[in-house]
This record gives structure tokens, sequence and C-alpha cells, in this order.
């Protein structure tokens, strides 16, 4: 019954976002640009609100599986968000290059 519930939040935020991109557009055409810009930044709050609420559920650490690939990344930078969780290192200063663990 849960589900349901989030399922609704997640269409109201859908609708309030679809609500302000209309307004947002709105605004441009008429060259309002600031409000536009408030509009936009309504937006970004939400869009991320959403993705909270649509993420999958998962450990931060991965179980005992996070836990290996920790051990074997030693002082590595990983990259864990969304569900990935890579090995990075650098090819150079400014050129990542990752792999899946």
């Amino acid at each position: 019954m849960g589900e349901s519930k989030e399922s609704d939040e997640v269409k109201a935020v859908r609708a309030e976002i679809q609500d302000l991109e209309e307004q947002k557009e709105a605004a441009v055409g008429e060259q309002d640009f600031e409000k536009a810009a408030s509009f936009k930044t309504e937006l970004d709050k939400l869009k991320k609100k959403l993705t909270k609420m649509t993420k999958k559920k998962t450990t931060k650490a991965g179980g005992i599986t996070g836990m290996v690939r920790g051990l074997v990344s030693k002082k590595k930078m990983r990259f864990q968000q969304d569900g990935f969780d890579l090995d990075l290192t650098y090819v150079t200063e400014r050129l990542p290059c990752y792999w899946p663990s």
C-alpha cells in the first residue's frame, strides 16, 4: 500500500515539474528572463527531489561486495552514484578513466 502512495507522490511531482516548465517557457516567450531563471531554479530542485524519490534503494556500502571492492581499491577514488560503483584512475591530470568493479 505504501508503494501506491509513493507513486501518487511521484505523479504529483511530475505534474508540478510539467507545470513549471510551461510557466518557464511562457516567461521566456515574454522575455521575462528573471522570472524564467526563478522557474529554472525551482525546476532543478523538483527534478532532484524526483530523482531521489525514484532512485532504487540500495545499501550505501553495497554489502559484502562493496566491502570487497573497497579493500581491492585501497586508496583509489571510487565513483559511487545512481547504482554505479566504479574505480577511477586518471590517465592525465584532467582525463579520468574508470572500470566497473
